[in-house]
């Protein structure tokens, strides 16, 4: 029986990945936990194993196309072996470059076009670097298959132009000015912070009301989604209050005087 090569899900939060590149051609011999293709998701690149012997039958998804978690990307198995949805085909003796399957219904050698018409082709990763950038997707030239934009080609754009600013203009903000004993501290801070050696503080914390509190979570997040949830989205949400509480803490220091950001709370992960 054909064994097949599914998107894994890297993480609670990941919905799709995009196949980067294939590493393995139709008709090669595939050994159990070798790498068979490269996929790229929203936060790493990772090389996908096959978990069984045999050789690649036939590849579902072509390179450059983002898929949802779970979608079946290859088939291994013996030579001559049938796949789902398709008569048994025979290992080819030179095998070509990539042969895609398409999947019973479909126009024989027609690949439908994985996004919508008018949307700019780009990988998760690029998306997500691009929002973080403030760059345009619209003016970038992408690298990838078929033109599509990668995570790389947004790391290049931000280098060559000036960097935006980290706050919308329309934040609300307030700026407090420092003078005297408080600027002369901030200023020894901010050069110690730069030139020194950071400071780890730890403490233990009690966690059983944050078990009881995953625990009921996770049954539902379960029922719900068929993933898992864990102790990061509630230390996430724990540091949002903390800095609500406390806003003082919530602020960046321009220099001259600090910068409170009244009623936005940002959490990098």
């Amino acid at each position: 029986m054909a064994f097949e090569i599914t998107m894994p899900q890297m993480g609670v939060t990941m919905e799709a990945g995009t196949v980067l590149k294939w590493l393995k051609r139709v008709g090669d011999t595939v050994r159990k936990e070798e790498p068979v293709v490269e996929i790229e998701t929203d936060k790493v690149t990772v090389e996908v194993p096959s978990d069984a012997e045999g050789v690649l039958l036939a590849i579902a998804v072509p390179e450059g196309k983002e898929v949802p978690v779970g979608t079946v990307l290859a088939w291994v198995g013996q030579a001559g072996e049938a796949i789902p949805g398709s008569p048994a085909v025979p290992a080819p003796m030179n095998p070509p470059e990539a042969i895609a399957f398409t999947p019973a219904g479909s126009a024989a050698g027609l690949e439908p076009s994985s996004e919508p018409v008018g949307r700019i082709r780009a990988t998760p990763a690029a998306r997500s670097r691009a929002r973080a950038y403030h760059v345009d997707l619209a003016a970038l030239r992408g690298t990838g298959p078929s033109g599509r934009i990668l995570a790389r080609d947004v790391e290049a754009a931000r280098s060559a132009s000036p960097a935006p600013s980290a706050v919308p203009a329309a934040a609300p903000r307030r700026d407090v000015p420092v003078t005297g004993m408080r600027k002369a501290i901030a200023d020894r801070m901010a050069q110690s912070f730069h030139s020194g050696v950071p400071v780890l503080l730890t403490a233990e914390v009690i966690m059983d009301r944050a078990d009881d509190l995953l625990m009921q979570l996770e049954a539902r997040f379960r029922k719900k989604t068929g993933g898992k949830v864990g102790y990061l989205p509630l230390i996430a949400k724990a540091a949002g209050i903390a800095l609500r509480e406390h806003p003082r803490l919530n602020a960046h220091w321009l220099g001259h005087a600090v910068r409170l950001f009244e009623g936005e709370v940002n959490i990098g992960i």
